[in-house]
């Protein structure tokens, strides 16, 4: 080439070349990496309902949702998702949200009111029912006869409720754990109810002064079973009714019955009116 060229053009040798080399191929300028492609955006989700069910998204389940308690969902793919909210009664409600980058979007499901269970009305098979004393001080009334469903309102211990006969709960099997109470307005989980004997006759009592001061009402006739459901002062005023044999004490073993405080009371602590 050198000599065809009248020395114009040296031949290219590869020994002289130090470092990495590499020709551009034709019509390429400039071999600098490209950037990496930018992260996928998400937008994030929150599914709000008037009552509690199970929210699914695009065919999974994804969690449950209450009237003030929502479903947060983060970093969902952007676009069209199906959200679909189904109550334990059967009543479900859908909606189409479409989710946009790097913010939350908002589902407002209604499911209606719950479905009426086909039960009694009042007077067609209710029976009387005491509610039992409970660790937590009360027993929830909800809207369906199962754990999940909406607490509308709350019994103490003692109180006077009627309800019907004990029906199975939703998705719970043959098991009949659960009583409708109509003038409750919803269900209460059965066994903390005790058959309350409203037709009993009853009497009023007075309380007798004791060494301590006090006596005590309990939530079974025992002092050793029964946890203190509250203090009574020497004198005051309770409606008892039927009594039984419970724990012998000092001058017996006569428990009394006393709704009016929502427990046992020692009979020889109680003076007749």
């Amino acid at each position: 080439m050198n000599t065809e060229t009248s020395g114009s053009q040296i031949p290219w040798v590869e020994g002289v070349v130090l470092g990495r080399f590499q020709f551009l191929p034709l019509g390429v300028d400039d071999l600098t990496p490209p950037p990496p492609p930018p992260p996928p955006a998400h937008g994030h989700l929150q599914v709000n309902v008037d009552r509690h069910g199970e929210v699914w998204v695009d065919g999974r389940l994804a969690g449950e949702a209450s009237p003030g308690q929502p479903l947060n969902l983060p970093n969902q793919t952007l676009g069209v998702h199906q959200i679909e909210v189904r109550a334990s009664d059967g009543a479900s409600a859908s909606d189409t949200p479409a989710v946009v980058a790097d913010a939350w979007t908002q589902a407002n499901l209604s499911l209606g009111l719950p479905v009426p269970p086909l039960e009694p009305m009042r007077g067609d098979g209710l029976q009387p029912f005491r509610v039992k004393q409970t660790d937590d001080g009360f027993v929830a009334i909800r809207t369906d006869p199962t754990i999940d469903s909406q607490e509308i309102g709350r019994l103490q211990g003692g109180m006077q409720v009627e309800c019907g006969p004990r029906i199975s709960g939703r998705n719970s099997g043959p098991a009949k754990n659960w009583r409708h109470c109509p003038t409750l307005g919803g269900y209460v989980y059965a066994p903390l109810l005790n058959p309350a004997g409203f037709g009993a006759q009853t009497q009023h009592y007075r309380v007798r002064a004791t060494g301590d001061g006090f006596v005590a009402v309990r939530s079974e006739p025992s002092t050793s079973s029964g946890h203190r459901v509250t203090k009574l002062s020497t004198g005051d005023r309770v409606t008892c009714g039927r009594s039984i044999n419970g724990e012998a004490l000092g001058e017996g073993r006569e428990w009394l019955d006393c709704p009016s405080v929502g427990g046992w009371i020692y009979a020889p602590l109680l003076t007749g009116e």
